[in-house]
């Protein structure tokens, strides 16, 4: 791990920018550094990558050393897709990128969340602080109210729109949701694996940020270094690893 200063894959104006998607750009992976999958595919294994993350996969400058990169409509179509690419006998290194759990905040029928069920039924009803951000099941809080305005996101942060409190208790009920369909599309995928793999396989479950769901009356990641944001899990099991185990100090990625 470097950091993203060292590695250059971050987000940047820069003239060998690569778009990755809308309006965003990435600098292009630093070439002299090795990669993960550069690493085991000199080991011997077929190294997989299926990303439902729009800013990772082909044409991300990420995907080198991978000798299948692609991108997914989304984490269902990826477990699907895991069940294809796995098949075989050789050693097998796949990175899967689900991307469930994040912005926009996609409605998932759950039963702490069945109450907000009638506004993405009836968008009309809507409170006026959510109409702006209401899309076709879903809250998009950097949509922009008018043209001319900042989105939703830096209008809150910047504290110009301030969101009552049952505005928050949505958030948190979607986001849980969304957090919920990303559990159930990483049990489908570990059974994919089990399914396919003969031997028993690595597995490192871990996430790349938080989310900020009004600490501080703000929203969103990607600008703060809060608790809430870089305390990510890291979940490891495996042959020879210890069941139960738990290790509460933080450590660094980078």
């Amino acid at each position: 791990g470097r950091w993203p200063w060292e590695h250059g894959a971050h987000f940047t104006d820069a003239d060998d920018a690569l778009r990755v998607g809308g309006d965003l750009q990435i600098g292009p992976l630093d070439p002299s550094l090795p990669t993960l999958a550069e690493r085991f595919s000199e080991a011997g294994y077929r190294s997989i990558l299926l990303s439902a993350n729009p800013s990772i996969g082909p044409g991300s400058g990420m995907e080198r050393g991978f000798d299948v990169a692609e991108k997914m409509a989304d984490d269902a179509a990826l477990v699907q897709r895991a069940g294809e690419v796995l098949a075989g006998d050789a050693p097998v290194l796949l990175v899967a990128n689900l991307f469930s759990a994040h912005a926009p905040l996609v409605y998932q029928p759950t039963e702490w969340n069945a109450d907000h069920r009638a506004i993405f039924d009836d968008p009309q009803s809507a409170p006026p602080w959510l109409a702006p951000f209401l899309i076709p099941g879903a809250v998009r809080l950097f949509a922009r109210p008018t043209p001319e305005s900042l989105p939703g996101v830096l209008q809150i942060n910047r504290g110009d729109r301030t969101l009552p409190p049952e505005g928050w208790a949505l958030l948190r009920d979607l986001y849980d949701g969304e957090v919920a369909a990303a559990d159930h599309h990483l049990g489908a995928l570990l059974v994919t694996v089990q399914a396919q793999r003969a031997r028993p396989a690595y597995i490192a479950v871990t996430a790349d940020h938080g989310e900020l769901l009004g600490e501080g009356g703000l929203v969103d990641h990607g600008r703060l270094l809060t608790p809430e944001l870089i305390d990510v899990p890291l979940v490891l099991t495996g042959p020879g690893l210890p069941a139960g185990a738990s290790v509460s100090a933080p450590v660094a990625m980078h």
